[in-house]
């Protein structure tokens, strides 16, 4: 079954909406599979408005899907369809790839097919997808991080298996039954990407190292913090050194006034790394914008050395 809310009343205040898609809304359509689970025989498509449930208009079908496992991803609300539209031009190739099928967008890649459980697919899927964050976020400093939704199986036969994730377990829906929420305002939002500077797929092959993992992972966060960005720091000196600075990739200046700023209580009060001044408070703090223009510089510097140096 397909849940179809329209355009418009996804685009409209809640308070506007009758109960009915308001809730299918919020919920992301589960609100009316529920309802229809007490039905003698399913309906295929519910579909509702800004005047509740309505008749749908005539399905085409969905696209065809090659076998295999088929992460649904969720960009949220705001700069979601741009972030995801970004993801899939950075990954439309290489071992993990973010392809869009029908206005859906699907993290697919071939450590998955080795998955037999829905639950370490959705596992792993996070994992990739957090590191994949953090090379678009290196990419475009206004990338919103996206999230797992929902994964799907399509077998070799085409059926589609959905698995709903429902507190901490995860609920197989049938082949015939599927909880989806299609937002067709048609809006468009465009985002500049570096993919020159990026070489996204590239970079997050040199994930298999769990330092470059880590750092990915916490360049892609929601929310950079001084503490995120430290961590990052020290992970790239940890790696090569004073190498930072005989390369050119920062100088002493910079990092110093980033170290002393990050450090300090007087400077950050309770955002600092450190709970009680240690040394002198920088004269002039590092704004957290500059911090990490820094910090995701000397990534993409220490991910080109790693892409160059080779296996």
């Amino acid at each position: 079954m397909l849940v179809e809310v329209s355009g418009t009343a996804m685009a409209v205040a809640e308070e506007h909406l009758p109960p009915e898609t308001a809730e299918a809304r919020a919920t992301h359509g589960q609100s009316e599979v529920e309802r229809v689970l007490e039905f003698d025989e399913l309906p295929t498509r519910v579909a509702l408005g800004t005047t509740g449930r309505v008749a749908p208009a005539p399905f085409e079908g969905e696209p065809a899907a090659e076998p295999g496992w088929w992460v649904v991803l969720n960009g949220g609300d705001v700069g979601g369809a741009a972030a995801l539209r970004q993801l899939s031009q950075l990954f439309q190739d290489g071992d993990v790839r973010v392809v869009e099928r029908g206005g859906f967008y699907y993290l697919r890649a071939d450590e998955l097919e080795s998955r037999a459980d829905a639950a370490d697919v959705r596992t792993l899927a996070v994992e990739l997808l957090r590191r994949a964050n953090g090379v678009a976020r290196l990419a475009s400093a206004g990338f919103a991080p996206v999230e797992v939704d929902h994964v799907e199986l399509v077998t070799d036969v085409g059926a589609r298996q959905h698995f709903l994730e429902l507190s901490d377990t995860a609920v197989q829906m049938s082949a015939t039954l599927e909880a989806t929420v299609i937002r067709s305002d048609g809006s468009v939002e465009e985002v500049s990407t570096d993919t020159d500077r990026v070489p996204a797929a590239a970079y997050l092959a040199l994930a298999a190292d769990q330092d470059v993992a880590r750092a990915l992972r916490l360049i892609g966060q929601c929310e950079v913090s001084w503490t995120s960005l430290y961590h990052v720091y020290e992970i790239v000196l940890a790696d090569v050194g004073g190498r930072i600075y005989d390369e050119g990739w920062a100088t002493r200046t910079e990092i110093e006034r980033f170290r002393r700023t990050a450090n300090s209580p007087a400077a950050l009060g309770e955002h600092a790394r450190h709970g009680r001044e240690t040394t002198e408070p920088p004269t002039d703090p590092m704004a957290l914008e500059a911090a990490r223009v820094l910090v995701e510089g000397l990534v993409r510097q220490w991910l080109d050395d790693k892409r160059a140096l080779g296996p």
